[in-house]
């Protein structure tokens, strides 16, 4: 196999007990199956039977290969890469795009997060360790996906694709950031106007979207897993946010207008408000459609958002050792209080419990943060952390 790049290398992981290698061994069955079905249940290009068993034994593979490391077992990583590829060769021999690999690598990083956030509560591990833990699975992730690219770039130029499917190539293009020349060619083979000004849309996929969007002259779109995203002139953009808001129960998030080779940053913008409101962490206005301008502090604060939970974890670990119903309940009074330093009676009031309630609460939090919550330069992180965390743990107590 020589020529390939190295395989998926798996490094600066903390050391682990025996008994937290076992438990997470005794998890992976059930993490594979969940990845393997909602790949099924989610990428279109996955639906058909006939994949369900590559799809699973891709996920088990690379599944098992991380937990490998993590023991410091020998691995496979060039068989995992090596299968990784050939997996991007079928999907391009079967006329895909790139979408489909791109939302099943997303919906396996999701699954993964949320099983290694839930295995650090019960197996008690430190904060630094989960960081550096989601630091690799991250790493990991991401060169799965890129041999999977690679296997399918291969077949892709040996096919002449590109004459094959242009509009799709504009999307590709456009979501990536190539060069204006590429764009503007691509644009002359399907004739498309380049507009001068260019925004995102991002909602749920939906055949009443896709018909919304098809009967709209210029809009592009394409998909990331369940989610439609449309690229259309700015100017007609409010307008067809608005149409689509009615169409769907979910959000619809729309971008700024930027120019036409740095729309893979709007489609960015769009992809992840949505997210934040599909998780309660920005509310949806009455209209249903949320826009990215009005929302730059919580994009910014979210760029990075394995950074973000592990700089979570780390300013708010004392909390981490209690209950999700109490994490949460201490949370939202410590988030209240240091928003607006009110009294008991008024916190009281607005949190709709007993002043004695909050009063225990205010006590346990000087008992865990100690000079922390009176100290003004630890208030910015405390407030950050507090407004990032709080809507996931009100979520794990419900």
């Amino acid at each position: 196999m020589t020529g390939h790049p190295s395989p998926p290398l798996i490094d600066a992981l903390p050391p682990l007990d025996d008994d937290v290698i076992a438990a997470c061994r005794q998890r992976a069955g059930q993490l594979s199956a969940r990845i393997s079905a909602r790949i099924h249940a989610e990428v279109a290009a996955f639906a058909d039977p006939s994949m369900h068993a590559v799809i699973s034994e891709a996920i088990d593979m690379s599944v098992g290969l991380f937990i490998d490391a993590l023991a410091g077992a020998p691995t496979r990583g060039r068989a995992v890469a090596d299968f990784f590829r050939w997996l991007g060769r079928v999907e391009a021999a079967a006329g895909h795009d790139l979408d489909a690999m791109r939302a099943a690598h997303q919906i396996a990083t999701q699954e993964t997060w949320s099983e290694l956030r839930e295995a650090s509560d019960q197996l008690d591990l430190a904060p630094t360790a989960v960081g550096q833990l989601a630091n690799a699975l991250l790493n990991f992730q991401n060169q799965l996906l890129q041999h999977a690219m690679q296997g399918f770039t291969l077949v892709r130029g040996r096919r002449g694709v590109a004459r094959n499917r242009p509009r799709s190539l504009l999307i590709e293009a456009l979501l990536h950031g190539e060069c204006p020349d590429r764009i503007a060619e691509l644009a002359r083979a399907v004739d498309w106007p380049v507009p001068d000004s260019v925004a995102v849309i991002t909602t749920t996929l939906s055949v009443q979207a896709r018909a919304v969007v098809g009967a709209t002259t210029g809009a592009l779109a394409g998909s990331n897993g369940q989610r439609l995203v449309v690229i259309v002139d700015a100017a007609a953009a409010p307008r067809l946010a608005d149409h689509l808001a009615q169409q769907v129960s979910d959000p619809v998030t729309l971008s700024w207008g930027v120019a036409p080779d740095d729309v893979h940053h709007a489609a960015r913008w769009s992809a992840r408000l949505f997210r934040l409101a599909a998780n309660g962490q920005v509310p949806a206005p009455a209209d249903g459609v949320l826009l990215c301008d009005d929302h730059r502090a919580k994009l910014c604060l979210h760029a990075d958002p394995i950074l973000r939970r592990c700089t979570d974890l780390e300013v708010l670990a004392p909390l981490l050792t209690e209950t999700p119903k109490r994490r949460s309940a201490l949370a939202d009074t410590m988030l209240l209080w240091l928003q607006t330093r009110e009294s008991v009676p008024a916190i009281a009031n607005r949190l709709g419990v007993h002043q004695q309630t909050v009063r225990h609460r205010l006590r346990r939090l000087k008992e865990l943060f100690g000079d922390r919550l009176s100290d003004p330069s630890q208030t910015v992180a405390l407030l950050t952390a507090l407004e990032s965390a709080t809507p996931g743990w009100r979520s794990d107590a419900a």
